[in-house]
């Protein structure tokens, strides 16, 4: 009986994880251009074989010249196919991602804490921590969206989850040598997290491994070795076009370091040597962005600094998330091993990615972080039971009623936050009501120009996805912009529809759409204002 009722609560548990992730998630919270450029590269992939470049099935999706993996969006023609081009289709897969993430952090937790030789409630610790998992707030908000992120964390559980039960059973060896490469074709954080962290589980599960050499173990390197370097190979593109948000290449970083070094060097030869030589430098950057990946501004107070990826007053963790990892980290150094090894180095490579990169700590470059420190959190729980071991039972459930209370309050208010407060002050970047605008303009004179201020912010996907552009006529009518210094470009006309930062020629019949409150110069009238449920304008179409 105890049994059965722990399935029905696992299950329940998903039902609840099923519906918070897909509830209003055609609608809420708007799409942001990323999501546009994947849905509608996924239509045109469907419709011509060919990206919105004009590129034959490439695995490198120029898009706006930040280049997009080929994974997810290859993926979506599933459900770009099977629902239509809109928001529910391009978001479906990171939703069922993160559901399925749920479910491999279970059996994973399940591994990791029957290997530390914890008591015999593994099973309902493990239940407790993929429902942390569940109410995450960071996992939780990623899985609403279309982040490939998402999909590559989920490919990475399975890819771990796979490889730590194929110790025994070796036939999952090569599920998750799999599991590991599709990483590698859909996010590009990948490639510099999987090296660190398979090597260094290869080198502390090295006699696992290979202490049966059997087809097993030949498959999972030949799926590795062969499945890598075509991904290494084939996604070359988008590599080169990371390399420049990373603080190396960056043009603001090398203006400073030059400029500084020169004031060291005018102030002293021997220290300007000293500490403004380029490695020490760079060194100092790359330390402040490590760790400030673990303060508690970003996890626990106010998350990054990208629009895309935070909701307001709310951190990507709870207040009460931080003394668990803590003491989870006691915990698993009472006793050095090679589990607490490996989580160990999992907790230190996880940062990697973001800490090389110019907007540290970044949150989706680091997402693989986020089911270890709910491990940590399990460990944590395990840790506060050990202390509380020798007092009286009513004491104890009083302490854990309390901390349920307490929890349910932090859930209620990040699902108040998130669904209530969030939509009243959704940052520009999103451009909410863009769907509107698209969709009462194309009501209006079809002879006119229509002009779209700051190209830049792409509006011009936003059209192609909403209106379902057909792609061989995007393909004719795209002018492009030149790239900027990083590579990145935009659609500068399509059609009737024009993107440019400059004042029409009043001469011309136009309309002249504008973000928030911006009036239009002289010679335009307002024509319809595009407003929030909240009544606050989120654009204004002007006409001459």
């Amino acid at each position: 009986m105890k049994e059965k009722y722990f399935k029905l609560l696992f299950i329940f548990q998903l039902v609840i994880g099923i519906l918070l992730r897909f509830w209003k998630i055609s609608s809420f919270p708007p799409m942001n251009r990323d999501e546009a450029a994947i849905g509608y590269n996924t239509y045109s992939i469907l419709r011509t074989g060919e990206d919105e470049w004009d590129e034959h099935l490439p695995f490198s999706f120029k898009s706006f010249g930040d280049y997009k993996m080929p994974g997810y969006i290859y993926l979506s023609t599933l459900a770009v196919g099977t629902f239509g081009l809109n928001e529910f289709a391009v978001r479906f897969w990171s939703a069922i991602s993160g559901i399925i993430a749920i479910i491999l952090l279970y059996f994973l937790s399940v591994w990791v804490y029957q290997k530390l030789k914890l008591d015999k409630k593994i099973y309902r610790l493990s239940l407790v921590v993929s429902l942390f998992l569940l109410f995450n707030p960071w996992h939780f908000f990623f899985s609403r969206m279309g982040f490939e992120a998402n999909l590559a964390l989920t490919l990475f559980l399975g890819g771990l989850t796979a490889f730590l039960y194929g110790l025994k059973k070796r036939w999952l060896l090569p599920i998750s040598s799999l599991c590991f490469v599709l990483n590698l074709y859909t996010y590009s954080s990948g490639y510099i997290f999987l090296p660190f962290f398979i090597f260094s589980i290869f080198l502390l599960f090295f006699k696992d491994i290979v202490g049966k050499k059997d087809i097993y173990l030949f498959l999972t390197i030949g799926i590795f070795l062969i499945g890598g370097a075509h991904a290494t190979w084939s996604v070359w593109q988008v590599s080169l076009a990371k390399a420049n948000v990373t603080i190396i290449n960056d043009p603001g970083i090398i203006d400073s370091f030059k400029h500084l070094r020169a004031d060291a060097f005018m102030r002293s030869p021997f220290w300007g040597r000293i500490w403004f030589n380029k490695p020490f430098y760079y060194l100092r950057i790359f330390l402040n962005n490590y760790l400030l990946s673990f303060s508690p501004r970003f996890l626990i107070i106010s998350a990054g600094n990208h629009p895309w990826h935070q909701v307001p007053d709310m951190g990507y963790f709870y207040w009460l998330d931080l003394p668990l990892m803590l003491l989870g980290l006691l915990k698993l150094f009472k006793k050095i091993n090679k589990i607490s090894l490996f989580l160990l180095f999992w907790l230190i490579v996880a940062p990697l990615p973001s800490a090389i990169t110019i907007d540290a700590p970044h949150a989706t470059r680091m997402l693989q972080i986020v089911p270890l420190l709910v491990i940590l959190m399990g460990l944590g729980i395990v840790q506060i039971g050990s202390w509380l071991g020798n007092k009286k039972k009513a004491k104890i459930n009083k302490i854990w009623l309390i901390s349920l209370l307490v929890y349910v309050f932090l859930i209620t208010r990040f699902i108040y936050l998130y669904f209530v407060s969030y939509p009243q002050q959704l940052p520009e970047a999103f451009m909410p009501g863009i769907k509107q605008a698209i969709e009462y303009l194309e009501t209006q004179d079809n002879n006119r120009l229509v002009i779209f201020q700051n190209p830049l912010q792409a509006p011009y996907i936003y059209l192609a996805f909403y209106m379902r552009y057909d792609p061989d006529r995007f393909h004719q009518e795209a002018v492009w912009k030149p790239p900027d210094l990083i590579g990145l470009t935009a659609v500068e006309k399509l059609g009737r529809y024009n993107f440019w930062v400059g004042i029409p020629e009043v001469e011309k019949k136009a309309y002249y759409v504008l973000q928030k409150e911006i009036e239009a110069p002289a010679g335009f009238r307002l024509k319809k204002e595009i407003k929030s449920k909240s009544d606050e304008v989120q654009w204004r179409v002007f006409e001459n």
